[in-house]
């Protein structure tokens, strides 16, 4: 089979390192995984439309970090939004209205709503990398936090992180709280702050919908116990990837395919190959030409682009 995929350009890779991302689409779709992650494939070409809510979080994240950045600055963040704006997105194409001058307005009732909550928090770490390994826990994890605060009152760390939704239904935030991501953050900043016990994050949340712009924010708590349990789920599941990895590296068909996940949230990206029915070398030829290498690394939070 390695000559079967050699023969299409596809060469499987381990991950050296593992983030709530990867694990979560281990989780849902094992195929999924092994495309994305080990193979290391996107698609040729990029659907404006699906990419929309991704890169306007994006530029929402570029904003917010200068803001932060340079004490609650509010030209420092526009300059940002005019530097990292998808140009793309305008309301003649978003089906959501939105343009570079609704997120000008959105920054600026993100500042008057939160700038006196803002003022109880020192910022600690912005767009903070992590890379972590913790001996005690026999855990490696690795991703981006997007800040570490301390509360001034109490001297207490808490993650931060921020979120763009056009969608925010009644699970909204339990599914954050009770996901793999939001731990595996307050995790690693125990690791990269030495002496603190790290144990609440807050989500903020910038919800867009095209008559509607409004924020929020959730605080969730991992003690000690919730962190354990974490743990214990993590390398449940990452000991079952690396079984995987270790004897099926060059076997794609070993990988379970969910179907539910072909069309979960919109169809997903490799459902024309998910759709090909099995036969001779149809799906990887299909692979081979559709798609293109562009290896993820949470250590970075970029891809490593076309290589190969």
């Amino acid at each position: 089979m390695k000559d079967v995929l050699e023969r299409y350009g596809l060469i499987p890779r381990r991950p050296e390192v593992i983030d709530s991302s990867m694990l979560k689409m281990f989780m849902d779709c094992p195929s999924k995984f092994y495309l994305r992650y080990v193979l290391g494939l996107i698609r040729a070409y990029k659907d404006h439309v699906d990419a929309a809510k991704f890169d306007w979080g994006t530029c929402w994240h570029y904003v917010m970090e200068a803001y932060y950045s340079n004490e609650l600055s509010l030209p420092h963040a526009l300059v940002a939004m005019e530097q990292n704006y998808p140009e793309y997105i305008t309301p003649s194409r978003d089906r959501h209205h939105r343009s570079k001058e609704r997120m000008a307005e959105a920054l600026f009732t993100y500042h008057d709503k939160w700038e006196s909550q803002n003022a109880e928090y020192e910022v600690l770490r912005n767009e903070q990398f992590f890379d972590v390994y913790s001996e005690e826990d026999d855990l490696r994890w690795a991703g981006r936090v997007d800040q570490i605060r301390r509360r001034k009152r109490t001297r207490r760390i808490r993650v931060w992180d921020h979120k763009t939704s056009s969608a925010m239904g009644d699970l909204y935030f339990t599914s954050h709280e009770l996901g793999f991501q939001f731990p595996g953050y307050v995790w690693a900043s125990d690791q990269v702050t030495p002496g603190e016990v790290v144990e609440e994050i807050t989500i903020d949340v910038m919800y867009m919908i095209a008559k509607t712009t409004d924020f929020f924010r959730r605080t969730f708590r991992y003690d000690a116990f919730r962190k354990a349990e974490w743990i214990r789920n993590v390398k449940t599941i990452l000991d079952r990837m690396d079984f995987m990895l270790t004897n099926h590296l060059y076997d794609p068909g070993a990988w379970e395919l969910n179907w539910n996940e072909c069309t979960r949230y919109g169809a997903c990206t490799y459902l024309p190959v998910h759709n090909t029915a099995p036969r001779g070398d149809t799906r990887l030829r299909v692979l081979g030409n559709d798609y293109k290498i562009s290896r993820w690394d949470p250590r970075r939070g970029t891809s490593e682009g076309d290589e190969e």
